[in-house]
């Protein structure tokens, strides 16, 4: 109920990485559950799954879990992903928790987290508003991650300092609508912070009403969609959307008229 009555566009986490034998599944003993983590469809924002790979190959809640480490970075990388909870679950073989446990009470103490609810099962937090960073947002020049804490920890600052939150609405979770309005053209990129994927498309329209595809498609911060835009002044709005649901609309549209 507190995550799903949060009126903000932000996704939630899941901690500590918990596979014992297969990639992308959760093993949660006392619910004698091995499988897709079905604890996703209790919420309406989008889900960052611990168990999964989001920067190439790198399981990064499994480095969180094993490397010796200030714990700061996780949150540092959480906040790029525009994550605003993490829900800890203690419902996983107990040689997760070992790992973890303590770093999450460090981050607590720092108040880097703080605790929303604890139970026998789980741990909500919220991670502070100073390492949030929102879904899209503009952003000046092409600043990567890495896939390891190090390249987390190097760049977070220099990201979030050229990052300018932006004005948009979310249409359906499959397209979105941003206001160009009074942006300066010194910020040259967009940057939609799910995962990459070709099928996001991106498309200006000018003041005329003219629909344009941004070519210009990258991989923004190791993992996110990215657009270059030129001058900003001369378009009206910018509007993002996954081309295969477009390509399924259509496809409605046509059996309801036939």
């Amino acid at each position: 109920e507190t995550i799903n009555s949060d009126p903000e566009t932000v996704k939630i986490a899941s901690l500590p990485y918990n596979v014992i034998d297969s990639i992308g599944w959760s093993n949660y003993p006392k619910w004698k559950l091995a499988g897709a983590d079905i604890t996703q469809k209790l919420y309406n924002k989008k889900f960052i799954d611990s168990n999964t790979f989001f920067f190439n190959d790198w399981l990064f809640a499994k480095d969180f879990s094993e490397l010796d480490r200030d714990p700061e970075w996780v949150i540092k990388l959480l906040g790029l992903m525009n994550a605003k909870y993490i829900i800890f679950h203690k419902d996983v073989d107990p040689q997760f928790l070992n790992y973890t446990l303590d770093k999450m009470d460090e981050l607590e103490r720092k108040k880097i987290i703080s605790a929303l609810d604890n139970n026998d099962y789980f741990n909500l937090y919220k991670i502070d508003d100073a390492y949030i960073l929102p879904l899209i947002r503009w952003q000046e020049g092409r600043i990567s991650i890495d896939p390891n804490p190090g390249s987390v920890d190097r760049n977070f600052s220099e990201i979030k300092n050229n990052s300018i939150p932006a004005k948009f609405k979310v249409i359906n979770p499959k397209r979105y609508e941003i206001d160009t309005k009074n942006m300066n053209d010194k910020v040259d990129n967009l940057v939609f912070a799910e995962p990459y994927d070709p099928n996001w498309n991106a498309y200006v329209v000018a003041q005329s009403g003219k629909k344009v595809l941004l070519k210009d498609h990258f991989k923004a911060i190791g993992y996110a969609n990215g657009w270059q835009v030129d001058n900003l002044n001369s378009i009206s709005k910018i509007i993002i959307e996954y081309y295969p649901m477009k390509l399924a609309y259509y496809g409605i549209a046509i059996s309801s008229i036939a």
